[in-house]
């Protein structure tokens, strides 16, 4: 709904599941799904307190640990070649997906493509892993299309993309998840940034209580 439903003063693994638990089973029973990022304390609560509820890994941070495993390999090309303009600039280009680039942008890929072709395979993997969750159909068709993934990369020997690889081998489930009703975790995002101003504009805040009832009105 877009509002902050309650805050509690911390983030720990056992002091949320004694929130939710203190909240009754009917109260827990009633989640359907739970979004979340790739924090094992968040992931535990959610199969703890509702183990009936799909957990879905959001988007935003799948994609995170994704384009850092191309900017490692920017990186390494800029230490590397320090002189080479085209190597400049590069990161928010190779963040971004092919068709949302502008004629500059793309380019400015291009002319890195041209001095170092390995930054299109990666690239390209990046995109196929996208296309898996912008068009997968259901649930099992993004296993799938992961499995796929992860094998192409093993059978092509592309070693960049192994910290992401270790992650989808113990999440790959709940990043799948995603493509059922596509949820993320946009809206607590926002409202974290919410809180945030609330915080800012008060020149910070030492009684939690006192905050707390300030976002609720603010919410």
């Amino acid at each position: 709904r877009g509002i902050v439903v309650d805050m509690i003063d911390s983030r720990h693994k056992d002091d949320i599941i004694a929130h939710f638990t203190a909240r009754g089973a009917a109260f827990c029973a009633q989640i359907t799904d739970v979004a979340c990022d790739i924090w094992d304390a968040y992931i535990a609560v959610a199969k703890t307190c509702f183990p009936k509820a799909k957990l879905i890994l959001d988007r935003f941070h799948v994609t995170k640990l994704l384009n850092n495993c191309l900017d490692t390999f920017r990186k390494t090309l800029r230490t590397t070649y320090l002189g080479n303009d085209n190597f400049k600039k590069l990161k928010w280009i190779l963040f971004k997906q092919y068709h949302t680039l502008s004629d500059k942008q793309l380019d400015r890929l291009d002319a890195a493509i041209a001095d170092c072709p390995r930054i299109e395979v990666l690239y390209k993997k990046r995109e196929e892993f996208h296309h898996i969750l912008d068009n997968a159909l259901d649930v099992t068709a993004a296993l799938i299309g992961i499995n796929n993934w992860i094998t192409s990369l093993k059978t092509e020997g592309i070693t960049e993309f192994d910290t992401f690889v270790k992650m989808l081998a113990k999440h790959k489930q709940s990043v799948a998840n995603y493509v059922t009703d596509y949820l993320s975790n946009a809206v607590t995002e926002g409202l974290n940034n919410l809180i945030r101003s609330i915080r800012r504009v008060s020149f910070g805040m030492t009684n939690f209580q006192h905050l707390r009832l300030r976002v609720f009105a603010f919410s």
